[in-house]
C-alpha cells in the first residue's frame, strides 16, 4: 500500500506509515504519533543543549588550568630573571 502523503510503500497491513499518516483515516493515530514525534524532538533538544553546557564548563575548567599553569611559569621565569 503507497502512502498518499510520502509515496512509501508499506505492508498492505499497514494501520500508520512511518510519516505518520493513518490508512485508517480517523486521524487520531496521525496526532499521536506527530505529537510523539514532537515530544522526542524537545527530549533530543534537551540532552544536546545538557552536553553542550557540560563541555562548555570543562572547556572553561581546562582553560583556567592551562592560564594558571602558565601564569605561575611566567612568575617563575620573572623571579629568576631577577635573582
Amino acid at each position: 500500500m503507497t502512502c498518499p502523503k510520502c509515496k512509501l510503500e508499506n505492508p498492505p497491513n499497514a494501520a500508520i506509515c512511518d510519516c505518520g499518516y493513518s490508512f485508517q483515516g480517523s486521524g487520531g493515530h496521525q496526532e499521536t504519533h506527530y505529537l510523539r514525534s514532537i515530544a522526542e524532538s524537545v527530549d533530543s533538544i534537551r540532552k544536546m543543549l545538557l552536553l553542550w553546557m557540560i563541555l562548555t564548563l570543562v572547556g572553561a575548567v581546562v582553560y583556567g588550568i592551562i592560564v594558571g599553569f602558565e601564569s605561575s611559569r611566567r612568575e617563575d621565569i620573572f623571579r629568576q630573571l631577577q635573582k
